[in-house]
């Protein structure tokens, strides 16, 4: 073991990049898909229609395995801006789950189990920030009638191209232009942690010190044993370092959330002005 504990004091904690040398896993993922069934509805009809359709089929043959899997509807060409506003209010909603779970980490009482669950979530963070900026490009291209556009979607979400493609597009109200440049600007360095999480190499929870990095689960076991008449002062301080980067991952969510419900809101209002003019 190394010492470390002077230059661990005062640290902070952030996502760091470290590299994996093997992993080999595969896993199954088994889906359902249910053909025409239109959108909006509640999720009660939804049930009943698929519930419908069960009873419909023939009780001797079971199409699919019984249990919980994960299963979508297929939209309808016409309805793509009702169905990609309720996606996004869904990111919205997902968002606030981690928000509370991140909360909850700072209640538990085993320093290395929170770690464990603080790093957690704000990878689950940056995974739901991917799908949130998804489905606000395709709410955008849906405004004009054009989400199946791909090279459009690659505009909207481009750092360089979003600007002029937003612009380009003469049905946006320039306040859901604006609204939703400023939101795309707000998770740009979450985009790039996620791609590089994905694409390139994992990402793990380190503790900075300004100009290192340290595994803060390591430091804890290196300074018990190195330096035990100060462990607990230690084992403070890296607890005030949780609940600062909780603070951190809270206060962004809810800056993306405000902002999402403000862009729902101004494309509820761009459509009426739409269908009254």
């Amino acid at each position: 073991m190394v010492a470390i504990w002077p230059e661990v004091i005062g640290s902070a904690i952030v996502i760091i990049i470290t590299p994996v040398q093997s992993i080999r896993r595969q896993a199954d993922l088994h889906t359902i898909r249910l053909q025409g069934l239109s959108v909006p509805r509640s999720r009660a009809q939804q049930r009943r229609e698929c519930a419908n359709r069960r009873m419909k089929q023939d009780n001797t043959t079971n199409l699919f395995s019984t249990g919980l899997w994960f299963y979508w509807f297929e939209r309808k060409a016409g309805e793509e801006q009702q169905w990609y506003w309720g996606q996004l209010a869904g990111s919205v909603h997902r968002l606030g789950f981690i928000g509370e779970e991140l909360l909850r980490v700072a209640r538990v009482s085993d320093i290395d189990l929170a770690l464990q669950r603080l790093s957690y979530q704000m990878e689950n963070y940056l995974i739901r920030i991917y799908e949130l900026r998804e489905r606000a490009a395709k709410l955008v291209a849906a405004l004009v009638g054009r989400s199946s556009d791909t090279q459009l979607l690659r505009d909207l979400k481009g750092k360089r191209a979003r600007q002029d493609a937003v612009e380009k597009l003469a049905a946006i109200d320039p306040q859901v232009r604006d609204t939703y440049l400023e939101l795309l600007a707000l998770i740009d360095d979450d985009i790039d942690l996620r791609n590089q999480n994905t694409h390139d190499t994992f990402l793990s929870l380190g503790l900075s010190t300004g100009h290192n990095f340290f595994d803060p689960q390591d430091a804890l076991l290196d300074v018990q044993h190195q330096f035990p008449n100060r462990y607990g002062e230690f084992k403070r301080r890296l607890r005030s370092q949780i609940r600062e980067a909780i603070k951190r991952e809270t206060d962004k969510i809810s800056k993306v959330s405000r902002l999402t419900w403000r862009l729902l809101k101004q494309m509820d209002s761009a459509v009426k002005q739409h269908h009254q003019g």
